[in-house]
């Protein structure tokens, strides 16, 4: 059954880790808990002063961090609805991301710092500053590992996030990019360059070699790598949906036009596995589930308005 928010221009939600738990967020500035999968509200709403841009479950559902343009991150007791801490002063944020103990959270903002931030109930512990260019990026190590990968326009860099400290060499790129995505292996990139031009890039050592893609015309290009690191999925708003297999370059899917995965400020569109990929129609409210793997399209099941963002639980079922 639908799920009332209220007000406010746009509506985004996320999972929790577990996938007992989901958030739905808006420009009204108020984040709203739900149980999964009866629906009901859960707690009270969660106030922040301004429109919320992100928010994040720690991996035991103890804790939501919510980002907001009011220029602070806050951390709520899930089982409250209270702030577990103070406030965090961290400017317009870019990004963030939370450790999988629930204990750190990661923030890259717009005045050139990233931000290690520890907590506890009740108490906040001494901030660490690295400072450095602001990233487009910070992708934590996917087994757990303190350390993070920061995508700069002209080079890659991994950070320590125990320490602050650089782990190695910077690695220059051959061009500068807009974006960029380090698959699970890290051993590949999926990279837009600053030319607008999709290419895949291996590491080899010494250098990067690169594998284009295709030229996007549009706006918008989301990609995404299987767990395994086998398949990258890419959606632009004008071709639309297209799958490689990593290792050779072979394009096994797609175009699929007249569909895309742009859901507003939603970034990711694909299931945990990357095996399964939401796609909206261009043509109206409908919503279909492609089958990375085989190619094959579910659906489509209709929404009775504009379709802002979607996400997939853990167990991909809902």
């Amino acid at each position: 059954e639908p799920m009332p928010h209220g007000g406010g221009q746009a509506l985004w939600s996320t999972f929790s880790k577990s996938g007992s738990m989901l958030v739905s967020y808006s420009t009204d500035g108020v984040a709203r808990l739900w149980t999964v999968p009866t629906g009901q509200p859960f707690g009270r709403p969660l106030e922040h002063g301004a429109d919320i841009r992100y928010a994040l479950f720690a991996d035991d559902d103890r804790y939501l961090v919510t980002a907001s343009g009011d220029g602070t991150a806050r951390i709520w007791d899930v089982s409250t609805g209270r702030l577990a801490l103070e406030p965090l002063r961290t400017g317009d944020i870019r990004t963030i991301d939370v450790s999988h103990d629930g204990r750190e959270l990661l923030t890259a903002s717009e005045d050139g710092l990233v931000r290690r931030w520890r907590f506890a109930p009740g108490a906040l512990a001494p901030v660490e500053i690295v400072p450095t260019p602001s990233p487009l990026a910070l992708q934590r190590d996917v087994k757990g590992a303190p350390t993070a990968w920061a995508v700069y326009p002209d080079h890659l860099q991994k950070l320590d996030l125990l320490t602050g400290e650089k782990i190695g060499l910077a690695r220059p790129f051959p061009t500068t990019i807009r974006a960029a995505l380090v698959s699970p292996n890290e051993k590949y990139l999926a990279v837009r360059t600053e030319a607008g031009d999709a290419e895949l890039w291996r590491d080899e050592g010494a250098e990067f070699s690169r594998r284009p893609l295709g030229d996007f015309p549009g706006q918008g290009l989301v990609s995404r790598f299987s767990r395994n690191s086998e398949f990258l999925s890419l959606v632009n708003t004008t071709v639309g949906v297209l799958v490689w297999r990593v290792a050779t370059g072979e394009r096994i899917g797609g175009p699929l036009p007249r569909l895309n995965a742009q859901f507003a400020r939603a970034p990711d569109p694909f299931s945990a596995t990357a095996d399964f990929l939401a796609v909206k129609s261009q043509a109206d409210n409908s919503l279909s589930i492609l089958d990375v793997r085989s190619g094959k399209l579910g659906g489509p099941m209709q929404h009775p308005g504009p379709i802002w963002g979607v996400a997939f639980s853990p167990d991909e079922r809902l």
